[in-house]
């Protein structure tokens, strides 16, 4: 019994201390009590695209593109990002399906800036 015990320790104690690290969860209490104002991610980045919203992608020649943010990189130097049904956004603010799975955004300087939309849906 002591031998499942350590087995059971030794694979299930890493697994727990993963989902809580990932889903910020010890730091989350921390913030709750006011030990700490931070967050266990690595990057502003990172805490921006993990809320439950869509974005909205600001390029520099004036185009802009609202999804899910699907997939992402650990970085906002490296700036890459998946969108999930994207759409483009027409000057007047209409959105324009792309019909696609998805859209890969992958080079940063194009990027001038990316707005969280808590409110979009699909038109």
């Amino acid at each position: 019994s002591g031998l499942l015990l350590s087995a059971g320790l030794a694979l299930g104690l890493p697994v727990v201390l993963s989902i809580l690290v990932e889903r910020d969860l010890l730091l989350g209490v921390a913030r709750r009590l006011r030990i700490t104002t931070r967050t266990g991610r690595a990057s502003v980045w990172l805490d921006v695209l993990a809320q439950e919203a869509h974005v909205l992608l600001h390029f520099r020649d004036g185009t802009q593109v609202v999804g899910w943010p699907l997939y992402y990189s650990d970085s906002s130097e490296e700036g890459m990002i998946s969108l999930q049904g994207p759409s483009w956004v027409s000057e007047d603010g209409s959105r324009v399906p792309m019909n696609v799975d998805g859209l890969f955004a992958c080079n940063r300087s194009e990027l001038k800036f990316l707005t969280v939309v808590r409110d979009w849906s699909p038109s």
